[in-house]
């Protein structure tokens, strides 16, 4: 075996491993710190818009304060998410929420949707993530009990 075959080899081992490892690492599991922008010294969460697949768009425009937004924040701090590649639409997929977290240092949107995606948007990037785990309970149920109740 060349010098240079030896070499072409051990470069094409390194860069699958380079590859291997950064895939696992961008895949890998995220808190909910990791993903929102900020979950501390949240003023109010408004729920704007409600996306239902079998109805139109329906307009909420519930705000929680208070030990509400504790409960909103627990409950998504209670899930793991990991990166997802693809169309930042999610609206369209399934039910859906449009949500707004209200800071007083700045406002984010996020949209979550019953198949359990959640969209990012800060300052005109939108970030994807899949929901890994959560309660028995879908997160949109939750929020629809939390909003809505019966």
């Amino acid at each position: 075996m060349t010098k240079k075959n030896k070499y072409i080899r051990i470069l094409i081992f390194l860069l699958c491993f380079i590859s291997i490892v950064g895939t696992m690492y961008y895949f890998r599991p995220l808190n909910a710190n990791n993903v929102f922008l900020e979950l501390e010294n949240v003023e109010r969460i408004v729920f704007s818009v409600r996306f239902d697949e079998k109805k139109d768009i329906e307009f909420v425009n519930a705000e929680i304060k208070g030990k509400e937004v504790e409960y909103f924040i627990n409950l998504l701090e209670m899930t793991k998410y990991r990166r997802v590649f693809g169309e930042t639409n999610i609206q369209s997929q399934a039910d859906a929420y449009d949500i707004v977290i209200v800071h007083n240092s700045n406002n984010y949107s996020i949209v979550i949707n019953d198949s359990g995606y959640v969209v990012v948007d800060v300052r005109n990037s939108k970030k994807k993530y899949k929901i890994l785990s959560s309660k028995n309970d879908t997160l949109l149920k939750l929020i629809d009990e939390m909003i809505m109740p019966k």
